[in-house]
């Protein structure tokens, strides 16, 4: 604001009079006993030096002014110095002895809070699923071990080798319903809702050989179907199972005989109680890697080369080249957030890993040239357990006592960025997500012999520790 100057030449307002008396008397009289009417009716620039800012609402205390302190127009300077004396914004921390600063503030103490409930706040908060603190742990007497885990119809299915259950509230309340326990003999280690049916596939033991066997119902408490398929005749093992270009593919392989020899097949039916077929993928291999996105399926046969394309009914084609040139292998393929996971591990010099990203509809034919790549140099040759696409940030997990967890942001996904680990798993740990529910509440993973969930609504606040204080962090406006 600028001063106002007089010049002191005894013009500088104007008075203007209504009902003035008409003597000098009366007006003497009037002006002395506070009565004679007047307004000061503005002022004369020609009795001034230097005209001074008005004392006005828009200089002392505008609208503009009120809206971003989120205080009413009509309020009073006195009004803002007391908002400022307590004002500060969402997501400022205040360290203090008192406990008592209301609602709006948040003890800085690790808890998970609601982001609907804290949407300004949660916005600020970095949101990163690779660290285990984000993580809800469940005490190890309530972890079923799971080998496989679904989400469908608003229930978490899990399959546990011999049974398989469900909850709807996995690991709160560690009530799990058992809808199917298999007879003896039989394990099972994926479970899959696949065209109206849930499938468990896995082995039956019989005097202690191992053989194809797979379990199904069209209703998750219905009756449960035992099936091996070719009874004792071929030893082996079905990894996992798939519906895709109208047929439901069972995929594993066989360790003595089999329908054309030994190796890695799809088993494959048109209709689930129709007659099983079987194609050999690849002669003497393992168990089957494989992933779809409804129309195309991508796998890879213990290991080995070729990878192979699946895109109409049950043939397959080859995709061309390795990611390098060196002994390799592939330890994992996925299909997360609409996106090709190749993971390779090199079995000599330098022993590193790679993954293979592609977000094509339909798997491209060259991983060298149509793949952006990633490389873990700093890996090993750790193997892959399983990638993440959660609140935004991929995730790739690795096997290794050093260097197994990959905290992955989409910049680097695209860029073909080499990246570093965040966490720190042991070695040998069995891991699961579940894999395609993305529309679960709370996702939930495992990790060796415990348990963690992550609810993708909320996030962490800051666990920030002061002897003899507390920190507190801004969480409302007001």
């Amino acid at each position: 604001m600028t001063d106002g100057i007089i010049k002191g030449t005894g013009n500088s307002r104007y008075l203007k009079g209504a009902g003035w008396p008409s003597t000098y008397a009366e007006f003497k009289a009037m002006a002395e006993a506070g009565t004679l009417p007047f307004d000061l009716n503005g002022i004369n620039a020609a009795g001034w030096q230097v005209i001074g800012s008005l004392l006005n609402k828009a200089n002392l205390l505008s609208d503009a002014t009120c809206s971003l302190l989120n205080i009413p127009t009509s309020s009073v300077p006195d009004n803002v110095f007391e908002k400022l004396a307590l004002y500060v914004k969402v997501g400022d921390i205040r360290t203090t002895t008192r406990t008592n600063l209301g609602s709006k503030w948040l003890l800085c103490n690790g808890a998970k809070i609601s982001k609907a409930t804290y949407p300004t706040l949660a916005a600020l908060l970095p949101s990163s699923v690779a660290s285990l603190s984000d993580y809800n742990k469940v005490a190890t007497s309530n972890v079923l071990y799971p080998q496989s885990m679904i989400y469908k119809d608003g229930v978490y299915i899990c399959v546990t080798n011999s049974q398989i259950l469900y909850t709807a509230t996995p690991w709160i309340t560690a009530s799990w319903a058992v809808v199917y326990t298999a007879s003896d003999g039989y394990s099972f280690h994926r479970v899959r809702y696949c065209n109206g049916y849930y499938i468990v596939v896995g082995s039956c033991n019989v005097n202690g050989y191992l053989y194809p066997a797979y379990a199904y119902s069209n209703s998750l408490t219905g009756t449960w179907i035992t099936n091996t398929p070719y009874g004792t005749s071929y030893r082996g093992d079905l990894t996992d199972v798939l519906y895709c270009n109208s047929y439901f593919h069972f995929y594993g392989y066989t360790s003595d005989g089999g329908p054309s020899g030994v190796g890695a097949y799809d088993f494959y039916k048109s209709t689930i109680t129709g007659t099983i077929n079987a194609q050999l993928l690849l002669a003497n291999a393992g168990g089957v890697q494989v992933a779809t996105n409804g129309t195309c399926i991508l796998l890879s046969c213990g290991g080995a080369s070729p990878i192979l394309v699946c895109s109409s009914g049950v043939t397959y084609t080859s995709i061309s080249t390795a990611p390098a040139t060196n002994s390799w292998t592939i330890n994992k393929i996925e299909f997360v957030n609409n996106t090709w996971l190749l993971h390779f591990r090199y079995t000599s010099s330098p022993y590193n890993s790679i993954v293979c990203f592609s977000t094509a509809a339909t798997p491209p034919s060259s991983i060298a040239s149509n793949y952006v790549t990633i490389h873990h140099d700093t890996l090993g040759s750790c193997s892959p357990l399983l990638s993440i696409y959660l609140n935004g940030k991929w995730v790739l997990y690795y096997a290794d006592p050093n260097y197994p967890g990959i905290d992955v942001t989409e910049t680097q996904l695209v860029s073909g960025t080499t990246v570093t680990s965040s966490v720190l798993l042991p070695v040998g740990v069995t891991m699961t997500y579940m894999a395609g529910a993305s529309d679960a509440p709370t996702p939930v993973m495992f990790i060796s012999s415990s348990c963690y969930s992550i609810d993708p609504g909320k996030v962490t606040l800051p666990e920030i520790s002061v002897d003899k204080a507390y920190n507190y962090i801004k969480a409302l406006e007001g």
